[in-house]
């Protein structure tokens, strides 16, 4: 059986205010009393989703450029 998908599924997610939200995050790991190891894996996850959110963006970014440069070549 295929799974249903809403329209959550869909929506084109925004990340306004994610690289000071994500700073935010990082401070709080690094107050908190962890192992360091712990912290850097923490804030090496969190590294991560922030490259692959700006990664997600640039693309947008392109794909907008693209789509109005062909829009004004035809």
């Amino acid at each position: 059986m295929s799974e249903m998908r809403t329209h959550e599924d869909y929506e084109v997610k925004t990340y306004d205010g994610y690289i000071e939200i994500l700073k935010n995050v990082k401070a709080i790991i690094k107050a908190e009393p962890i192992c360091e190891e712990h912290k850097d894996s923490l804030l090496t996850k969190i590294q991560n989703f922030e490259d692959v959110i700006s990664e997600t963006l640039a693309n947008r970014e392109e794909q907008a450029f693209q789509e109005r440069r062909d829009d004004n070549t035809s």
